[in-house]
């Protein structure tokens, strides 16, 4: 288990940013603040205050020191930092695009042109599907990934000119992420108690469930973290996932690079979370049921595993509305993901299906 040292900066800009700049309105909106997060899992998991502070007061110290400093109105930056709908904002995928594209600087323009669709693509899409269309008319080819990509047509025309005005909005963006930089660098130090009890409870949850591999697998992340480097993240802390260029990289012949991102408070939460008494313990799984949504892809899942993409084809919903429900699935330790390439293939566990049945036939009373 290695851990890259220190936060990336640039990203974490991005995901602060995508904070400030959520909009009200949008109830899927996924961007918490720091405070919207403490009022959340102190609800959740009975929090005391002193716990709370310990938790969430190095972000509210470092998000309000950030924020209270930017140049820019919340609404100003909506159109770069959020995308309902979609997997990633434009800034994120900006910024993901841009790092690969600096590893083909010899690219040609159509090359490049063909780069930025595929990782445009592969960060705002949760399973970007190869397109009939070859990638010598990129435009075409990223049209039609969109057309059956379960986006809104609102997101969709959004990422249209995300491509179609790259140049000029990834300057916007990269402006805005030159003058947040230097704020964010000002107050990483508030992080570093957060930064400690990240490490120490990550190595004593990784040691309790007998290494990393078998902690993820217990939360649902099927991936091979033998040599894949864990980045930590402070403004999607509780959030756990891979992130990975493999869709590029196989078109240039370059090496994938993937690392796990890990939010500083996922095993703090997953601790506070194992505290609760054993009817609360069940909450997860119940709440994750609680929801005909899922308990539809629960139903489809029971007559076999399927890629995200097709989860969203069959249920009409929008990617982030599944990635929604997927995550509630397993958080509740309803499913298994496993990474295949650039997608996840998701699948019912069965045994804590059973182990669950087994719960509330116990605590019921039942035979």
């Amino acid at each position: 288990m290695t851990f890259l040292p220190g936060l990336d900066v640039d990203l974490e800009c991005c995901l602060l940013l995508e904070c400030f700049a959520g909009d009200p309105a949008q109830s899927d909106d996924p961007a918490l603040t720091p405070a919207q997060l403490r009022a959340h899992y102190a609800r959740r998991f009975r929090l005391s205050e002193t716990r709370a502070d310990a938790l969430f007061g190095p972000l509210e110290a470092a998000y309000d020191a950030v924020t209270s400093r930017l140049p820019f109105a919340p609404e100003s930056l909506r159109a770069d930092f959020s995308l309902p709908g979609a997997n990633a904002s434009p800034a994120c995928a900006i910024l993901l695009t841009e790092r690969f594209l600096a590893r083909v600087p010899d690219a040609t323009e159509a090359e490049r042109r063909a780069l930025i669709a595929r990782r445009l693509l592969g960060a705002l899409l949760p399973d970007p599907e190869p397109t009939g269309t070859g990638w010598g008319d990129p435009e075409a080819a990223f049209v039609q990934a969109l057309v059956g990509a379960g986006l809104s047509d609102a997101a969709k025309w959004t990422a249209c000119d995300l491509f179609f005005r790259y140049e000029a909005r990834r300057d916007a963006v990269m402006d805005v992420l030159a003058q947040t930089r230097p704020l964010l660098e000002q107050a990483v130090p508030l992080l570093e108690p957060l930064m400690r009890l990240f490490r120490e409870e990550t190595d004593e949850a990784v040691a309790r469930a007998g290494g990393v591999q078998a902690f993820l697998t217990r939360y649902g992340v099927s991936l091979d973290a033998a040599d894949c480097p864990i980045q930590p993240l402070a403004f999607a802390p509780t959030r756990i996932c891979a992130q990975s260029d493999a869709t590029c990289a196989r078109a240039t012949g370059l090496p994938e690079r993937q690392r796990l991102l890990w939010g500083l408070l996922f095993c703090p939460l997953a601790r506070d979370e194992e505290r609760l008494d054993p009817t609360e313990a069940l909450m997860p799984a119940l709440k994750a049921l609680a929801d005909p949504r899922r308990m539809q892809i629960l139903s489809m899942l029971a007559r076999g595993p399927l890629y995200g993409q097709e989860i969203v084809q069959r249920m009409r919903l929008t990617p982030a509305t599944i990635s929604h429900h997927m995550a509630e699935l397993m958080h509740g330790g309803l499913l298994d993901a496993r990474k295949e390439g650039v997608r996840y293939r998701y699948a019912l566990r069965r045994d804590r299906i059973d182990a669950l049945a087994d719960a509330l036939r116990e605590l019921l009373g039942g035979a």
